[in-house]
């Protein structure tokens, strides 16, 4: 993505002038090409959709999602979106910090994270849409093994047993779906100068399961076994059964499914992820193993 076109994009979607724009510079992100730029002496985000991502995510959901969380005041406020090409344009938070694992680990930090969850999952007002997982884990199934199939193998030999586990999943009555975010990765956190923490990128968002935000959170930020039981303890105030044990787990494969096919998918399109995607298959297959050790 060239500046020019991200210019030309500005220019198209907040009726500004050419020497308004100054300083583009890319912004990082998995999914998206991210921008920063300074528009008559104010700073913003553009948010370009990437490769493949009209496959991946539904924008009209997307908006209905983002302007759920920017009522609830844990989403930055947002100034354009276009939900035909997925173009997002947000106001930057001046000095913010995106988290990282070693902030994480500060108790106000980590304490700030636990509340901004409960206000999520615990808001009055629902998202219109489920996170549809298992139809989800189908899509990409269906797109690695017609884009990737060199490594569709591997998968074809995980899956009989991968749907005796959803079925164990889904005969647990006791799962409540709240509001989700679904991709609560650190690096979707960020802190201002004033302590207001804020959560962006919601376009996998939907009616889900608590425990999967609480359990993808824990993943991508690396936690010991301890420090997890620390976190999930500190959020529901209260030790979890060994249900709820059962059910983290099984969530931590369907995370790592989910996510290494998204992986192998975009890698296909021509991004790089390096090692991420196979991590992620791995640690599923010793999941599993562990699963069935665990528990029979």
């Amino acid at each position: 993505m060239k500046k020019d076109d991200v210019k030309n994009i500005i220019i198209h979607a907040l009726h500004v002038n050419e020497s308004d724009i100054k300083d583009i510079r890319p912004a990082g992100g998995m999914t998206n090409f991210n921008f920063e730029t300074t528009i008559n002496n104010k700073k913003y985000i553009i948010r370009i959709p990437g490769r493949g991502t009209d496959e991946l995510i539904n924008r009209q959901t997307e908006f209905k999602n983002l302007t759920f969380a920017t009522s609830l005041g844990i989403n930055p406020e947002f100034i354009y979106f276009d939900v035909d090409s997925g173009i997002k344009i947000t106001r930057k938070i001046n000095r913010a910090i995106t988290l990282t694992p070693a902030l994480v680990r500060k108790p106000h930090i980590k304490k700030a994270v636990i509340q901004l969850f409960q206000k999520l999952h615990q808001a009055e007002t629902m998202m219109e849409n489920d996170f549809q997982l298992f139809a989800l884990m189908k899509h990409y199934e269906d797109l690695v093994k017609r884009k990737k199939a060199s490594i569709w193998n591997q998968y074809e030999l995980m899956i009989p047993v991968l749907q005796e586990l959803i079925s164990y999943y889904q005969s647990d009555d006791g799962i409540k779906k709240v509001p989700c975010h679904i991709d609560p990765i650190y690096t979707n956190f960020m802190i201002d100068p004033q302590g207001t923490l804020f959560l962006i990128d919601w376009e996998y968002s939907g009616m889900f399961d608590p425990f999967w935000d609480l359990t993808a959170f824990s993943l991508e930020c690396g936690f010991t076994e301890q420090e997890e039981q620390q976190f999930l303890v500190a959020y529901f105030q209260r030790n979890l059964t060994e249900k709820e044990l059962q059910r983290i787990l099984l969530i931590k494969i369907f995370q790592d499914y989910l996510w290494s096919l998204w992986t192998f998918y975009k890698e296909s399109l021509g991004s790089e992820f390096g090692s991420y995607g196979t991590l992620r298959l791995n640690r599923a297959k010793e999941n599993i193993s562990l699963f069935y050790k665990k528990y029979d």
